[in-house]
């Protein structure tokens, strides 16, 4: 299957947000700042693009629409959910979570839709595999394999079930799993 040009340019926005890692460790708690400041101005040019004129972001947001969306409020929540790690967690939660977030979830949709071709609850399992397997690799560099193999199939599974929260959901499931687990494995 073809992945439309709206899909490319939604994933690889969503994509980039893995360099927050990398911003927070040069920057500190300061990047946190600027990922609230992006939710909050994602969110005022949502709410006003179907009432004001044309703004060049509004222009960024209809690009990346899928044909029967409305309002699309899943990108704050993966900007809230990335605030809320980089605030309350340390980083080798914090950072495992935000890989499953962005490089994992991103890459489960776009191998989902140009590979998937076996279905579990919805979705791909080529895509949830994707994102199993690139947690799994990305968490190596902040936590240890038996806790990485763990975490991966806690993102797995809730990606699965979780629907439109899966920007929320996923990564603080991920964070909390490795804050209560590390102590344990």
């Amino acid at each position: 299957m073809r992945i439309s040009r709206s899909e490319l340019l939604r994933k690889s926005i969503h994509l980039s947000l893995v360099l927050v890692i990398a911003l927070h460790l040069w920057f500190g708690d300061l990047v946190a700042g600027f990922v609230a400041l992006l939710c909050i101005g994602y969110l005022i040019s949502e709410l006003t693009r179907h009432s004001s004129p044309s703004l060049p972001t509004h222009r960024i947001i209809e690009a990346c629409l899928r044909s029967n969306e409305g309002y699309v409020l899943t990108p704050a929540l993966l900007l809230a959910s990335i605030v809320t790690l980089l605030l309350f967690f340390e980083p080798w939660a914090s950072y495992p979570a935000i890989i499953a977030a962005t490089l994992g979830d991103a890459l489960a949709s776009l191998v989902g839709q140009a590979f998937g071709r076996n279905r579990i609850w919805g979705k791909s399992v080529e895509g949830s595999t994707t994102l199993f397997f690139i947690t799994f690799l990305g968490s190596l560099l902040f936590i240890d394999a038996k806790l990485a193999l763990l975490v991966s199939s806690i993102a797995t599974l809730i990606e699965l079930s979780s629907r439109d929260w899966d920007n929320l959901l996923v990564p603080l499931g991920v964070a909390i799993c490795v804050k209560l687990l590390t102590p344990i494995i």
